[in-house]
């Protein structure tokens, strides 16, 4: 199954993940992210959070930019 966006509006390069009340600035798929995303957490940090949603077998992503809402939902066959 492929991610799916629900949106009406452009995603913008950066986004901020929000995931169990932890805001982390996340790599999207198909989103060249800025050089400040280095300012919030380091790419092994990026990575390791990676590699803990790729585990589960089904998860949601609630992302919010500029005030839009964005969910991302993945099943064990589709990887971020």
């Amino acid at each position: 199954m492929k991610n799916e966006w629900e949106s009406t509006s452009c995603i913008d390069h950066a986004a901020i993940l929000s995931l169990y009340d932890i805001k982390v600035l996340a790599l999207i798929p198909d989103l060249s992210l800025s050089e400040y995303m280095i300012d919030y957490y380091s790419v092994n940090e990026i990575d390791m959070i990676r590699s803990v949603l790729n585990f589960q077998s089904t998860f949601e992503i609630v992302i919010r930019i500029n005030n839009e809402r964005y969910s991302l939902v993945s099943n064990k066959n589709s990887r971020i």
